[in-house]
């Protein structure tokens, strides 16, 4: 699994494992394979946390 960051437009933080991201727009949806684990609004940016 990968971690990612995650900052929202209200400058919101957030670590997320997960397999794949789609980013669409402002919307990012994180998979573990076909499985949705989590989705966020308002996204301005996506990192990949490397440790």
């Amino acid at each position: 699994m990968t971690q990612w960051k995650v900052t929202t437009d209200d400058n919101d933080e957030r670590i997320v494992e997960a397999e794949s991201v789609v980013w669409r727009g402002r919307l990012a949806t994180f998979y573990c394979g076909a499985e949705e684990i989590e989705y966020f609004y308002g996204v301005v940016s996506i990192q990949r946390v490397i440790e």
